[in-house]
């Protein structure tokens, strides 16, 4: 086989290694998402879908990024301080 005109291929241990790097890699958390300081709001959901949606709306452009929405219809919202 003509190396020169061969397809590169990275050699499965290289690969593995190259996979378990990536994963460790996303696997940390970046500086400033680590030191960021949270504030939560927690809201009473039990609405209709327009309102709801209101409710969501209105709480999205104030940074607030809905978390969970439990079975108690209970919102939980959060942001960066």
């Amino acid at each position: 086989m003509n190396r020169s005109t061969s397809n590169p291929v990275i050699p499965r241990r290289h690969g593995l290694a190259l996979l378990a790097g990536c994963a460790i890699f996303l696997a940390l958390p970046c500086g400033a998402y680590a030191k960021s300081k949270w504030e939560y709001r927690v809201v009473n959901a039990n609405m209709l879908n327009r309102q709801l949606e209101n409710l969501l709306n209105a709480n999205g452009a104030q940074g607030w990024e809905l978390v969970q929405v439990n079975s108690a219809g209970v919102a939980i919202f959060k942001r960066r301080k």
